[in-house]
């Protein structure tokens, strides 16, 4: 059996020759995932043999990433504002730049006692859990997902962290007729967003991820179009409706909130001076 300095080196030297990015940080968060080791116990500790079901383990983490399986679904995890949140094939993956979209949602509703919240497209639960923490569960959050292999792991989630989320496995299209006019203070959503066209031009990482989570249409506009023709009448006067958007959105974001009777609308950046979150008040 190697030694953690032999399985770091010979590890990072199969990586390199698979191509991967980043290479040091993926391979210290393998080491912290299969084996507790951060890089400080690395060199401590170097000269030491791990268990063999925790070498086989990362063993296996190692083959996977190396045939270009993203580092989160090898790992079975994915850390979003500080939660370990479980993802897997069938899962769009949890990017920091959502935290963007939660931050400035709590902050617009931060005066509201109580507040009734929807998140749609939820994926792994990541947005409806944070907002939940973020508001010390003094609220009534719902978190609707339509795709089966999806709600799989919101639900693990969901135990993970013995929430109070309401889940709903539903077409968001059509589960608006659940809820009476005017019944929620925030409705959520990072949806789908990315131009048809544009999905074969993605890394080969992310398009191992689900395309229903990718896929926003033509112009990439379709779910935006939709959520506020469907949804907008489900908010309380003065409520609150938040978009995470991609790259070079904001503008035709707007006009559709706009259009909608969205009235205050703000955009929020992420760390790299792109706007990533949309928000606005119903009149």
């Amino acid at each position: 059996m190697p030694t953690y300095k032999e399985i770091y080196s010979q590890a990072k030297k199969r990586l390199e020759e698979a191509g991967i990015e980043c290479v040091k940080s993926e391979l210290l968060n393998i080491f912290w995932y299969c084996f507790g080791i951060n890089r400080l116990n690395l060199i401590i500790c170097g000269s030491d043999i791990p268990e063999a079901t925790r070498y086989n383990e990362f063993c296996r983490v190692i083959r996977q990433r190396c045939s270009g399986v993203p580092i989160q679904y090898a790992i079975g995890k994915c850390n979003f504002m500080d939660m370990d949140i479980d993802v897997g094939e069938g899962v769009l993956i949890p990017r920091e730049d959502t935290s963007v979209l939660v931050n400035a949602s709590l902050d617009a509703i931060k005066s509201v006692k109580n507040p009734k919240i929807i998140d749609l497209c939820s994926g792994s639960g990541c947005i409806a859990f944070a907002i939940e923490r973020g508001l010390c569960r003094s609220c009534d959050v719902y978190a609707v997902e339509i795709s089966k292999k999806a709600f799989k792991y919101l639900s693990l989630n969901h135990k993970k962290y013995d929430s109070k989320v309401n889940l709903i496995n539903d077409d968001i299209f059509s589960c608006h007729r659940y809820f009476e006019n005017g019944y929620f203070d925030l409705i959520i959503s990072n949806p789908p967003y990315i131009r048809s066209d544009d999905i074969s031009k993605l890394q080969s990482e992310v398009l191992l991820e689900p395309h229903l989570a990718l896929d926003g249409g033509e112009y990439g506009l379709d779910f935006y179009e939709n959520i506020c023709k469907l949804w907008i009448p489900k908010l309380k006067s003065g409520g609150v409706i938040s978009f995470e958007i991609g790259k070079g959105q904001y503008n035709d974001v707007r006009e559709i909130m706009d259009s909608s009777g969205i009235t205050n609308i703000k955009a929020f950046l992420d760390i790299n001076n792109i706007y990533r979150a949309v928000i606005g008040e119903r009149v």
